[in-house]
Formats: C-alpha cells, structure tokens, sequence
C-alpha cells in the first residue's frame, strides 16, 4: 500500500469516524436546544403572563442564555470529537512502522523529502534509529550518496537537509500536522460549523 493509499485510508476512516461523532454530537445538541427552547419559552409565557415590570426583558435573557449555553456544549462537542479524532490518526501513525508495507512506504517518503531538496546539494537525511538502514540501503539503491544520521525521534519518514539550510521535512508527524488544518474544515463541514 502506497503512501497516499495508507493516508487515504486514515482520512476515510478518520472522515467516518468523524461523521459518526459528530452525528451523535449534533443529535445531543439539538435535543439540548430543543429543550432548552421549550424550558425558556415556558419561563417566557409565565413571566409574561404576570406582566411585571422588566419581564420581557428577563424572558429575552433567558432565552439568549439558553441558546449561548447550548451553543456552547455544542462547541465543546465538536471539539471533543475532533480531538478524539486527531488521537485515532496519531495512533495510526505511530502503528505505521509495523505495517506490512512499512519498508515501501519509507521508501515513498525518502524519495518525496529527497525530491523536495535539490539532489545535487542534499548533503544529509535524518532518520529514526528503527529506519536508518532501511533508509541507507534504499538511498544506495538510487545511487544517492549523502550521510544518513539516526539522531531523528519519529513514527517515520525523514528530514532531508541541504548544506545551505534547506530542510524537507517528510516524517508522517510532519504530514499529519500539515494536514490537520484541512482534516479541521472538513470536521467542520460534516459537522455543520465553521473550522476556528
């Protein structure tokens, strides 16, 4: 399995995951606004009725309160589900060395930081310890002799420097935190809100 197949199928599952979480979150939701409509529109009616000076307008402050309230817990739902989300994807990433396809999938991620620096100037790739000969053999595979350091704490990928102070930073950490602003809109989108 491919790079962008193993992170297709993180964002499918992540995408469902989300769908459901927030499925249930907006069901909570709008069941606590419902209620809490009828209980303000209950405490409205009865102030109004007793036509007391000022009750309009504490009926209308209890609605608004209401609905800031409910608005609220919806915020704080979302962003639950959404950090439960981000918590599965980083489990998956730091279960990814163990996959089948792990020593491809490095590969994929040399090559990417590689191509992301020019070759002629790359004069060092930062791996894990756990990669750094797979990463070595697979560089001398291409023909590509640059210094490869294991000093690099990550789930995978490499960080590709140039001597000039260019960096091509491809480690699935690195991915994913580039990613999380979009895998936030689209959260939002299934949840009906605006990414903050």
């Amino acid at each position: 399995m491919a790079l962008a197949e193993l992170l297709h199928a993180i964002e499918t599952e992540a995408d469902q995951e989300a769908a459901a979480i927030v499925l249930a979150a907006e069901r909570d939701a709008v069941a606590l606004r419902e209620r809490a409509r009828d209980e303000a529109a209950a405490a409205e009616c009865a102030l109004v009725r007793e036509q007391e000076p000022g009750v309009q307008a504490e009926a209308a402050r209890r609605v608004a309160g209401a609905r800031a309230e409910a608005a609220r817990r919806h915020r704080t739902q979302h962003e639950q589900a959404f950090a439960q989300t981000l918590a599965r994807l980083h489990e998956r990433i730091a279960a990814a060395r163990g996959d089948a396809g792990w020593t491809r999938r490095l590969a994929v991620l040399v090559d990417e930081a590689m191509g992301a620096v020019p070759a002629e100037a790359a004069t060092a790739v930062h791996a894990d310890p756990r990669d750094a000969a797979l990463v070595e053999a697979h560089l001398a595979r291409r023909g590509v002799a640059v210094a490869v350091f294991a000093d690099l704490v990550s789930a995978g990928g490499v960080v590709a420097e140039t001597g000039d102070g260019r960096r091509a930073d491809n480690t699935l950490e690195a991915r994913a935190a580039a990613a999380e602003p979009e895998l936030r809109r689209r959260f939002a989108a299934l949840a009906g809100g605006e990414a903050r």
